[in-house]
């Protein structure tokens, strides 16, 4: 189960000191795609089973090189920052629905769906969701072109570029799972119903946090597939100890890699 905190902030690019990250360093899993290619690349098996295991076994994973480039990532977050910067205002001209279907739009602190259905995930936290621009039902809520010029172009870009890597890492599964073909995850994800979701987190007094009166998200699994997850230099992630239910490990950023963590969907159905 995850606590995720993330802030939508800068996140730096890599360098050479985290070429080699280890689990002794991270806790957790460490994957580079680094020759997985399109399946068909000279470790592509390799890297695979490592995903599988690690998806299997732990539920999370660093992971790096599977396609995302990362300028776009820093481009993002700069979007991000811009985006939660502005008056709430112009923040609730592309208002969340009530509906909980529709995953789209902005959401004030205290406002998200989690918050509303699930007291007990109570967050201190803002978020703005953006998905599939061809889907007929849910459709995206976006700010006036002119109230953050390049913003909604920067999500379309971002969203391609995320859907193309979901792909890496669906077609990565199967090649590992026990009796299906390659190509067996894509098939029921060709629709492309994944989403971005930039995230929040406003200061907060330690006092606060401690005493109640504010809090993150609990402890908690997603309900999809998987979630890619960029962090900036905060910090916050934590991972429960499959070996140890209820003890939780640090999940710091570590600058050229995102966090994976697998969903409830492939379990669950496959």
């Amino acid at each position: 189960m995850p606590i995720a905190i993330p802030a939508a902030v800068h996140t730096p690019h890599p360098n050479d000191k985290y070429q080699n990250v280890s689990t002794a360093v991270t806790n957790l899993p460490v994957i580079d795609f680094d020759g997985f290619e399109d399946g068909n690349g000279p470790r592509a098996q390799e890297i695979a089973e490592q995903f599988y295991a690690a998806c299997r076994d732990v539920g999370f994973a660093y992971i790096r090189n599977f396609g995302m480039d990362l300028e776009l990532v820093d481009e993002m977050f700069g979007w991000s920052k811009k985006f939660f910067d502005l008056s709430k205002e112009v923040k609730l001209k592309a208002p969340h629905p009530a509906a909980g279907w529709h995953h789209r739009g902005y959401s004030a602190v205290g406002r998200s769906i989690a918050v509303q259905l699930m007291k007990q995930l109570w967050q201190h936290s803002r978020s703005y969701e953006y998905g599939n621009k061809e889907h007929t039902r849910l459709t995206n809520i976006l700010i006036p072109d002119e109230d953050l010029p390049g913003y909604n172009a920067a999500l379309e870009r971002y969203f391609q570029a995320g859907t193309a890597c979901s792909k890496v890492l669906l077609k990565a599964l199967a090649l590992a799972m026990p009796g299906v073909p390659a190509g067996f995850l894509e098939e029921y994800h060709a629709w492309g119903d994944n989403q971005v979701r930039l995230l929040h987190y406003p200061p907060q007094s330690t006092t606060a946090l401690r005493n109640g009166e504010v809090g993150r998200i609990g402890e908690h699994t997603d309900y999809g597939s998987g979630t890619i997850l960029f962090q900036d230099g905060t910090g916050g992630l934590e991972v429960e100890d499959p070996n140890k239910p209820g003890t939780f490990l640090q999940a710091k950023p570590i600058p050229g890699y995102a966090v994976f963590n697998i969903g409830e969907y492939i379990p669950t159905n496959f």
